[in-house]
């Protein structure tokens, strides 16, 4: 397809970005420097912050249908991991096999999650042990490397949340196969609950300041033995009536209890293990945990949230399921809802929520496939990125039961009523909710179910739960896993942090040490370590104002040279870009008569050549900075060298010997820390027709937009550099005279004492250093892992 059109997507399964580039001039272009009506729709959130996995299909059909016209050819160049590439290929294949669309694996890739997460595990385990061996680390610093090893066992949770009424428990009871949960009719009272798989059965929560296990065993019950009596009494109270003859039955009877907050002392989260029965998402690698949320609209939610939180905080991201009905879709309290939920913050992983549209049974086939057309318009689909599947939790229950015509195996007769009321038409396949899931059309199959795997696999798979357990799945396999890689940096940064704050603390001790060792000295040795502080503290002040003068300078000069300065708008036409514009704009003008494109792909063309020339200004700028940033503070470093160097030779305190082993402090100092400028280019594309108007170009305005964004960017840039090299500097030279007056203390000996103990502060000092560049480094290792890879 030597004419096609050629496109590339770079899909980044740890960040859940997807970039998408034209190939235009020689050169691929980023879509969102494009001015058309389709750039603009693959630029939403949609398309772009989202698994590639889950729009798949829509992806592949916006590209057809925006580049791909008449079936000319299209040629794709994907950069990814292995997963997504083949999802592109199954899609393209199965859907767009006559659209003349090739798809290509480029040589760069993103490593596979399994391989990524081995070697993070190896390098912590590694780290973990350094810090743990050491004596300059306090536990807190291995402790917040070791809580990511916590967050990478093999549990995924799972949090259910929605509107009251929505029948959570129902649902939640469905997926585990057993009627545990009770429906809370006074949602002020109930509590938030989370369920993990265990091979036992039992029921924690925190009472009196105690935590309370009740297990159960057949119609038995225990308690454990820190209960204080008036709670094992009101327990034991419980169940003094009828005792039912299985464990589910009594913990469905004592949750409810519970709920409805009879227990006369104030409980927080409850705690279930149970083994789950009949589940297709359980996997023998993985541990699933659920939590369950009451209802947003009940005045108790925002608390029930600040638990989430706090459950959530030694998880990776959990999976989002949002639970509504028919008639609650468009209510104003999913907006309330969706609010919370992004206050939780990173915990959730939104990009890859799923709605559940429960109680889809009591519609009628053409009432449901209303609600699919109109899907898009509803409060509930706030993010543009979710799945939504229509569900019967009732049905899905009975598909679990061995027998569900059997009224005495169900606790609710309300469910068994409903379920008796309906299941015939899910037997017969008059209703299969799958069917109205909205959800990429890849995905839009039958669920393959395991001979067996559970009791009535026509309701499994009609009442809409085969498919959503399907979903879980895919989640465990193909996403979980990359969420926890993701997370490794941001433990890494939590204990580089706290290092920091550790190695500033000591060093601030030692400091205050070496001020009470100043007034031991005798007079000259004082005025040597004075000279030395008052030196240190003037060039650092000095240094900090030079150098902004000098970058400062330094990008006035690159303006000027580049005949980028103007003083008022009439000025603008003698700007250089000024004329360089003018005639890219005319060219492109004429090409538009010739070749008849409109006016938008005229802007578009551009737009793309005034954006190439801002670039090229910005990393033109860059390495003239960056090269100023290395000779300044190296010249900086070495005169500071040479001024200390010149008090210790004048000072009349020290005899030769003593002067040439300051000398060997000042030769042997390492090199200071060093920012430099690095400019983010992807943030200018972010912003759609930056430097000129919608509808029509205005040369100069233009040139006004490129040169006022340019002092924006690169003002900011040097703001920080400047601060941080500042920093940097003082930190240093503050450590340099720090050294010389530690060995000062060595030759006078009323001060050995003051000597041992600054050198042990020094020495806990350059260890907590070390251990901070091994953290530093395995955070780099982790982030490179997680970039781009290149065969």
């Amino acid at each position: 397809m030597e004419n096609a059109y050629k496109m590339r997507i770079t899909c980044n399964p740890y960040t859940k970005e997807i970039i998408y580039e034209c190939y235009e001039n020689d050169r691929f272009i980023n879509i969102s420097e494009l001015s058309t009506e389709y750039s603009s729709e693959l630029i939403n959130d949609k398309f772009t912050k989202t698994s590639f996995q889950n729009r798949a299909y829509e992806i592949v059909e916006l590209l057809n249908k925006h580049f791909n016209p008449g079936n000319k050819g299209l040629h794709i160049d994907f950069i990814g991991n292995k997963d997504d590439y083949d999802a592109l290929e199954s899609v393209i294949s199965t859907y767009f096999a006559d659209c003349n669309i090739v798809s290509e694996k480029n040589q760069q890739y993103f490593n596979e999650a399994p391989y990524v997460m081995q070697q993070i595990e190896t390098r912590f385990d590694d780290v973990i042990t350094t810090l743990e061996d050491s004596e300059y680390i306090k536990d807190e610093i291995a402790a917040e490397i070791s809580k990511y090893r916590d967050t990478i066992d093999e549990s995924i949770a799972i949090c259910v949340t929605g509107l009251c009424s929505a029948g959570k428990s129902a649902f939640i009871n469905s997926l585990i196969g057993y009627e545990i949960l009770p429906s809370s009719s006074d949602p002020t009272t109930a509590k938030m609950f989370k369920i993990t798989c265990s091979d036992t059965y039992s029921i924690s929560f925190e009472a009196s300041g105690q935590d309370i296990t009740v297990s159960f065993s057949n119609d038995m019950y225990t308690i454990s033995n820190n209960c204080p009596s008036e709670v094992n009494e009101e327990i034991g109270a419980v169940f003094t009536d009828e005792k039912a003859d299985n464990e589910v039955k009594n913990m469905h009877r004592f949750l409810d209890w519970l709920n409805k907050g009879k227990l006369l002392t104030e409980i927080g989260r409850i705690d279930i293990s149970i083994p789950f029965r009949q589940v297709t998402y359980f996997d023998s690698h993985y541990q699933f945990v659920i939590y369950d949320t009451p209802g947003s609209n009940s005045d108790s939610n925002k608390k029930h949230f600040d638990i989430l939180r706090e459950s959530l905080s030694k998880q990776t991201n959990a999976l989002l399921i949002l639970l509504t009905t028919p008639d609650t879709m468009d209510y104003t309290d999913n907006n309330n809802l969706l609010d919370l939920i992004q206050e939780t913050g990173e915990s959730l992983d939104t990009s890859n929520a799923i709605i559940v549209v429960n109680k889809g049974d009591i519609l009628t086939p053409s009432s449901l496939s209303e609600k699919r057309e109109r899907y898009q318009s509803l409060k509930i689909t706030k993010w543009k990125s979710t799945r939504i599947f229509f569900l019967s939790s009732v049905i899905a229950l009975a598909s679990k039961k061995d027998d569900p015509d059997d009224k005495t195996s169900w606790i609710d007769e309300d469910a068994f009523d409903a379920y008796d009321d309906r299941c015939r038409k899910f037997a017969r396949g008059d209703k299969v909710l799958y069917k109205y899931n909205i959800i990429d059309k890849s995905k839009e199959v039958a669920p393959v179910v395991e001979e067996g795997a559970v009791s009535d696999t026509t309701l499994f798979i009609n009442s809409g739960l085969a498919s959503i357990e399907h979903e879980i799945s895919d989640y465990a396999l193909r996403y979980a896993l990359c969420n926890k890689c993701s997370r490794a940096t941001e433990y890494l940064q939590r204990a580089i942090q706290l290092c920091e704050d550790n190695v500033r603390e000591i060093e601030r001790k030692r400091d205050d040490e070496l001020i009470s060792t100043q007034t031991l000295f005798d007079e000259k040795q004082r005025t040597l370590a004075e000279s030395l502080d008052s030196k240190q503290s003037l060039t650092a002040s000095n240094k900090s104002v030079e150098f902004r003068q000098s970058i400062g300078q330094s990008f006035d000069s690159f303006k000027a040279q580049n005949g980028l300065v103007y003083k008022n708008f009439l000025q603008i036409r003698k700007l250089s870009i000024y004329s360089e514009f003018e005639q890219e704009w005319k060219n492109i003008s004429a090409l538009k008569e010739q070749q008849g494109f409109d006016m938008d792909e005229a802007l578009r063309r551009m737009e793309s050549k005034v954006r190439y020339r801002y670039n090229a200004l910005l990393n033109a700028f860059s390495s003239i900075a960056n090269a100023l940033i290395g000779s300044f503070w190296e010249n900086a470093t070495e005169t500071f060298k040479a001024d200390c160097k010149g008090i210790i030779t004048d000072s009349d305190v020290l005899n030769d010997e003593q002067k040439a082993i300051m000398n060997s402090i000042l030769l042997n100092m390492e090199n200071m820390t060093r920012a430099v400028v690095e400019f983010d280019l992807r943030s200018i594309h972010a912003v759609k027709r930056t430097f000129f108007g919608k509808d029509k170009y205005d040369n100069g305005t233009c040139c006004k937009n490129l040169v006022q964004t340019l002092d924006d960017v690169v003002m900011q840039e040097i703001e920080r550099v400047s601060s941080n090299n500042s920093r940097y500097f003082e930190e240093w030279s503050k450590a340099l005279v720090a050294s010389i007056k530690t060995k000062l203390c060595t030759f006078n000996t009323d001060l050995h004492d003051w000597e041992v103990k600054i050198g042990e502060l020094n020495q806990i000092i350059e260890g907590k250093k070390k251990h901070l560049k091994l953290l530093e480094d395995t955070k780099d290792y982790v982030c490179r892992l997680l970039e781009i890879q290149a065969e």
